[in-house]
C-alpha cells in the first residue's frame, strides 16, 4: 500500500517553557538581574510537529502530559495549529506536565534546565501499529534507544513505506543511551546531531570525517552548526556545507527543532544537497526572530519570500515548479 499524502508523527516531549532574558549568564555564586521573562510553548517533538504543519505537511504528536492546566492550555494551542493530538496520553501517576526554564543572553544564546514530569511515563509500547495507519514518517526526539528500536520495528512491519529519523539531543547521546543507540544508527533513514552530540554519539568532532564512518551511520545525517549553518552527509555523495543566513536573532531556543522540521519537509518535497541545506537553514533562521520555540516558526509562504530575497535560486520553488 502507498499513502498518497505524507504525514509525520513526532514522538517525544511537549513542554511549557519559562524563558528568562539576561544581559549575561551568571557565574558560580554570581547574581544577574532578569531583564524580561515570559511563558511559551515548547518541547522538541511538539515544536517539530508545529514546524512541519506550518510548512504544509500534516503532523501528529505522541507524548505524555500531566492532568493539569499546563497540558490543557498546551493541547488547545497544538489543536489550533492543526496538529493531531489524538495520540497524546495523560499521566497515570499524577505527575505534572514537563517544564523547561531557559536563560537567554543578548546574542540569543541560551542555557536550559528541564523537568521531565509526565513525559517520563512515555513508554515504547505506547507506539502501536494503529498509530502508523496514516503515517509515512516517524521522528523521535530526545528519547532513548528503546524508542528508536520500537519505531524501527513497527515501521518495518507496516503495510506501507515508513521512514524513521531521530534527533536524540544531548540527553539521548549521553552514557548508556549512546551505547544503546549506536547499533541502531545504520537502520535509521536520517539522523540529526549538533557537534557536541556528534562527539558523544560517534566519537567524532570533525564533520569532514563522516564518510569514514559510513558503515556505522544512517544513509543521511544532518549536522546542525548553529550560527555556522549545517553539514549534510549522504552515503556515497560529497558532503554538503551550507552557511547560516545572517539574521538579527532574538532567541535561538528551538532553532534546532525548526531546522529538523524544515529538513523533513524539504526532504519530503524531494530536495537534496545544497537545496535541502539552504531550505533547512532558512526555516531555522526565521524561527529566531522572536522569543520562544514556536512563535517564529515560519509558514511555507514566509520561507519562500525569505529565499527569494536571500538566494539567486529558490530551491523549494524550483523543485515544486513555481
Amino acid at each position: 500500500m502507498i499513502l498518497s499524502r505524507p504525514r509525520i508523527l513526532t514522538i517525544g516531549y511537549f513542554t511549557t517553557d519559562l524563558l528568562v532574558k539576561v544581559d549575561r549568564f551568571a557565574d558560580i555564586d554570581d547574581e544577574v538581574p532578569i531583564q524580561t521573562f515570559g511563558e511559551y510553548q515548547g518541547g522538541s517533538a511538539a515544536n517539530t510537529a508545529v514546524g512541519v504543519r506550518r510548512l504544509g505537511v500534516p503532523a501528529a504528536l505522541l507524548t505524555c502530559v500531566g492532568n493539569d492546566e499546563l497540558a490543557r492550555k498546551g493541547l488547545r494551542i497544538l489543536a489550533s495549529e492543526d496538529v493531531d493530538i489524538s495520540r497524546v496520553a495523560t499521566s497515570r501517576k499524577g505527575l505534572g506536565s514537563p517544564y523547561v526554564v531557559g536563560i537567554v543572553d543578548p546574542q540569543g544564546e541560551r542555557q536550559l534546565y528541564s523537568y521531565g514530569g509526565a513525559a517520563q511515563e512515555l513508554t515504547p509500547d505506547q507506539l502501536t501499529r494503529e498509530d502508523l495507519a496514516d503515517v509515512t514518517h516517524l521522528h523521535i526526539c530526545t528519547l532513548g534507544p528503546e524508542f528508536v528500536e520500537r519505531a524501527l520495528e513497527i515501521a518495518g512491519e507496516a503495510d506501507h513505506r515508513i521512514t524513521v529519523s531521530a534527533d536524540p539531543g544531548a540527553l539521548g547521546c549521553a552514557g548508556e543511551k549512546a551505547t544503546g543507540l549506536r547499533p541502531l544508527l545504520p537502520r535509521l533513514d536520517l539522523l540529526f546531531l549538533n557537534t557536541v552530540e556528534m562527539g558523544l554519539l560517534i566519537n567524532m568532532t570533525d564533520v569532514r570525517q563522516l564518510p569514514v564512518c559510513a558503515d556505522a551511520l544512517p544513509p543521511r545525517v544532518a549536522i546542525k552548526l548553529g550560527a555556522k549553518g549545517c553539514v549534510l552527509y549522504e552515503r556515497g555523495a560529497a558532503l554538503t556545507f551550507a552557511p547560516a543566513f545572517k539574521v538579527d536573532a532574538i532567541d535561538t531556543t528551538g532553532a534546532g527543532d525548526a531546522f529538523a522540521a524544515g529538513h523533513l519537509v524539504g526532504w519530503i518535497h524531494g530536495l537534496v544537497g545544497e537545496g535541502l541545506a539552504t531550505f533547512s537553514n532558512a526555516v531555522a533562521a526565521l524561527s529566531t526572530r522572536v522569543h520562544g520555540c514556536r512563535d517564529g516558526l515560519p509558514t511555507m509562504n514566509e520561507v519562500t519570500a525569505f529565499l527569494r530575497v536571500h538566494c539567486t535560486t529558490n530551491p523549494i520553488e524550483t523543485r515544486m515548479g513555481r
